[in-house]
Parts: C-alpha cells; sequence; structure tokens
C-alpha cells in the first residue's frame, strides 16, 4: 500500500514564538507532515495539536539565516484540529500541513534531508543537493524552501505545488510508486532566484519495510536522519 496524498492546509503566516496552522480536519489513522520555514536563524522545540496527535521530529536546520523545520504525525487520532509549533524566539515564519494515507504507523521515518547552499543552475532549483538522496518504494516525499528573492514557481516532474504565489518560500509534495536512488525534488523559478535553503521529507509505506531502491532509509548524504520527539 503506498502512500497517498489526502489534503493539505493553504499556506499560513505569522509573527510569533508559534508557527502553526488552525481549523484543518484530519481523518483517524491518518498521518501528518507539519512545515514551518522561517526567515531567520530558530529552532524548534516541539509541536503539539488540539487533537492530541503524537509528533516527532525530522528537520530543524538553519544555516544561520534562514531555517527549515519539518515534523510529523502517525495514526492521527482525528477531527478538526489545531497544529502548533514552538520555536526559540518571536519572528516571521510559514507553515503548511500535508495529511496522507497509507503511512507505515509502526516504523514511519524513511529519509530527510537538508541543504544550505544549492549547487544547482539557476534554471532548475531543487530541495535537496546535486547529491540528492534514496527514496524507498511507495513513499510520500514533501519539501519546504527558503528562497533568496520573491519569485513564482512552477513544479517539477510528478510534484505539486501547494502554493505559487509571488515570494520567497516554497512546498510542494510527490507520491512515489517505484522507488529512485539519488533524488532530488525539483521545481522551477520564472526569474531564475535560487532556493537558498530547503528540507525533504519522504514518509514510508504500511505494508512493511520498504524492500525497493534503497530499502528502509536510515541515513543521507546529507548527515542522516535529524529526529527527536515533539510536544
Amino acid at each position: 500500500m503506498a502512500v497517498t496524498y489526502v489534503s493539505n492546509s493553504t499556506v499560513a503566516t505569522g509573527t510569533s514564538v508559534n508557527p502553526g496552522v488552525t481549523g484543518f480536519s484530519v481523518t483517524a489513522g491518518n498521518g501528518l507532515i507539519f512545515m514551518v520555514t522561517l526567515g531567520t536563524n530558530r529552532t524548534a522545540s516541539g509541536v503539539n495539536d488540539t487533537g492530541n496527535g503524537k509528533w516527532a521530529e525530522e528537520v530543524d536546520q538553519s544555516d544561520g539565516t534562514r531555517t527549515c523545520i519539518i515534523y510529523r504525525c502517525v495514526n492521527h487520532p482525528g477531527g478538526t484540529v489545531d497544529i502548533t509549533g514552538t520555536i526559540s524566539s518571536s519572528t516571521a515564519w510559514t507553515a503548511v500541513v500535508i495529511q496522507v494515507t497509507g503511512q507505515d504507523n509502526t516504523n514511519p521515518d524513511a529519509d530527510t534531508d537538508f541543504h544550505a547552499t544549492p549547487s544547482e543552475v539557476n534554471t532548475v532549483v531543487y530541495a535537496a543537493q546535486s547529491t540528492g538522496f534514496n527514496v524507498p518504494n511507495n513513499a510520500f516525499v514533501a519539501f519546504c524552501t527558503r528562497a533568496n528573492a520573491n519569485d513564482t514557481a512552477t513544479a517539477g516532474t510528478g510534484y505539486t505545488m501547494i502554493t505559487t504565489t509571488s515570494v520567497n518560500y516554497q512546498y510542494g509534495y510527490r507520491a512515489f510508486s517505484t522507488g529512485e536512488n539519488d533524488h532530488r525534488p525539483s521545481f522551477t523559478k520564472a526569474n531564475l532566484t535560487r532556493a537558498s535553503f530547503g528540507a525533504c521529507y519522504a514518509m514510508a509505506e504500511s505494508s512493511g519495510a520498504p524492500t525497493g531502491v534503497g530499502g528502509r532509509i536510515v541515513g543521507s548524504s546529507f548527515g542522516g536522519r535529524i529526529q527527536g520527539m515533539g510536544g
């Protein structure tokens, strides 16, 4: 059973220590991927929601200027919920949540990657460095980026962009039936400005450990999985 897309929130914005999304409808048993981008260097200390989901940190990475944060929740109890993160100090943020089904509720982690200095040419901007990362069979990949200039974006092959408005952040996702080695989530930017910082996360399928390309991934070309428990 592959992990498949169910729904996503609109992109929320704010200026506070609590980036979040409100009024999001979740089907019991589904998985959630919560992503936050910041224009400044901050750290996250946890995520919680009003439906009592259990959250785990997948990415909390900064280049000293910009920050990307990704948390995930599997087997959510369901309901209409508010999802709230906590960061080290108040700053402007953007946040989005993606709901999926078919994820592995026992061992859900697949892989995470981040970059600070993309090496790609300006015509195509990736959410991972040029070396890419391995994606299991039947996985679902989500990415977020913080760009260095306002620009519109168009999804790369197989990807869907959550927002294409003229802003300096981007979110995207793709479901995989067949895994890939050295995969690079991608999108193009109309004015050829680079994505200056980003992160991606792959959630694995629910019918057992993936046996396709790379098996279950426990490390990456960018330092392995970054993980800790959330709120």
